[in-house]
């Protein structure tokens, strides 16, 4: 998560932030759940710190001195926790509040280990827009996006004690929106760049560019969408058309058509907001609205052996083992499905309240192929049906949001093998001067 601009990234040890939590809440740290990893000594951590402001490659790690910045600070501080340790009594010296008129801030000391200090930063990290992650069985790599580049760390997973460095840098042209990485199914390939009038893809390993194109069929669906909703909206409802009729029941209403536009409205240019990859194969959407290049005709005999009476047979889609991988695309308040050239896959429209700023795929159930997307807008955090396209719900409105994270889980099953099971997702909401967290439970 970002926090100021002006700020550099800061990469803490988890383990160090569960102990000062432990700590604050009084709980015994010897009763934690995974006693297999335990903070890390100073010098340890701080051996950490300086392979990473070095941009020390792994194959490169033996013998690197240990940097003495902040030793004076992280000196200071100890000197004044001692001082401060001297006045409380030994019963409570486990964890306890340093606050004095010479720190910036507070700090919790723990077993004489100032804990909010087990951190470095990434190295030339200031004025980041956007940061995204994402882990193989044997890398972590965060892309951080700037204004005219993208910078791409990388880390071992080998070892808690392993740093990010500096892996490749993608130069951009002008500011971007967000960004997104994407792969194959098997191997990461691309990060997605997304700018308010195009959206491009870049191969990690050739730093290849292609732009993805806007299908046309999407931009007729948005802007026949963008109607629809001024009229019911801002205008006038389809139902007062026809003044003469006052029992016009919903669907009727929803089947008549649309006045033109005064001419004082004209539709706003499509502008792209997010891009991001389906973690799943959307083939239980209407077949009815699947596009020819993912979808199958129904078979000769089905057309055949077919009754008369009956509605013609609907195409199927086209297996996933067939077909690309598939991207959530966002444009203002309505996403769709596309491919990474553009292609549509379906023209199910997924409307939002607000533009999403991010959205989180989840499935409730593991053994059920049911997905829904949630979107956090800057006041509204919203769950959409990826089916059907429907608001299940408005969890939040009116008040200004933030994601703040996702919690999964691995499973183990009968045979073996493990999955990933969604557990919750985390936000937090300012109102009155207050911030609070809220966390969406799978229970």
């Amino acid at each position: 998560m970002l926090t100021d601009r002006h700020k550099q990234i800061r990469c803490y040890s988890y383990d160090a932030i569960l102990k000062l939590i432990y700590g604050v809440l009084s709980l015994d740290w010897s009763t934690r759940r995974d006693k297999a990893h335990d903070v890390p000594s100073l010098k340890d951590w701080q051996q950490v710190a300086t392979k990473s402001a070095l941009n020390t490659l792994p194959e490169e790690e033996d013998d690197v001195p240990i940097s003495s910045i902040n030793s004076f600070s992280l000196s200071l501080k100890e000197r004044l926790a001692k001082k401060q340790k001297e006045k409380v009594p030994v019963n409570k010296q486990s964890c306890f509040l340093v606050d004095q008129p010479a720190l910036s801030k507070p700090y919790y000391v723990c077993d004489n280990l100032i804990l909010q200090e087990f951190y470095y930063k990434l190295s030339d990290s200031k004025e980041s827009i956007d940061i995204q992650i994402y882990q193989t069985s044997s890398y972590l790599f965060v892309a951080v996006l700037h204004r005219d580049k993208i910078v791409l760390w990388q880390k071992k997973r080998d070892h808690p004690l392993r740093h990010f460095y500096k892996f490749k840098v993608f130069w951009i042209p002008t500011e971007a929106k967000s960004i997104a990485f994407a792969d194959d199914r098997t191997t990461l390939r691309h990060i997605i760049v997304v700018f308010t009038t195009e959206a491009t893809s870049i191969e990690l390993r050739d730093s290849k560019v292609q732009s993805v194109a806007i299908d046309s069929t999407l931009r007729r669906v948005y802007e026949s969408t963008w109607i629809r909703e001024q009229f019911e909206h801002h205008l006038v409802q389809p139902r007062q058309l026809n003044p003469n009729s006052n029992n016009i029941s919903l669907s009727e209403s929803c089947n008549l058509p649309y006045p033109s536009l005064p001419a004082s409205v004209s539709i706003p240019p499509i502008q792209w907001t997010l891009m991001q990859q389906l973690p799943f194969y959307p083939d239980d959407l209407p077949p009815t609205t699947l596009t020819t290049d993912y979808s199958i005709p129904p078979s000769y005999t089905t057309v055949i052996t077919a009754l008369p009476t009956s509605a013609p047979p609907d195409p199927v889609a086209l297996p996933s083992a067939a077909a690309p991988q598939l991207f959530f695309a966002t444009f203002s308040k309505q996403s769709f499905i596309i491919d990474i050239t553009g292609n549509l896959y379906s023209t199910q429209v997924y409307c939002w309240t607000e533009a999403p700023s991010h959205i989180e795929f989840i499935q409730l159930d593991m053994n059920i192929s049911r997905w829904y997307a949630v979107g956090f807008g800057p006041t509204t955090v919203e769950v959409l049906d990826m089916k059907t396209g429907k608001l299940i719900q408005k969890v939040m409105h009116g008040a200004s949001v933030k994601f703040l994270g996702r919690w999964n889980e691995t499973v183990t099953e009968e045979d073996k093998k493990t999955r990933i099971r969604f557990k919750s997702l985390v936000w937090s909401c300012a109102a009155k001067e207050r911030s609070h967290v809220y966390m969406l439970w799978n229970q």
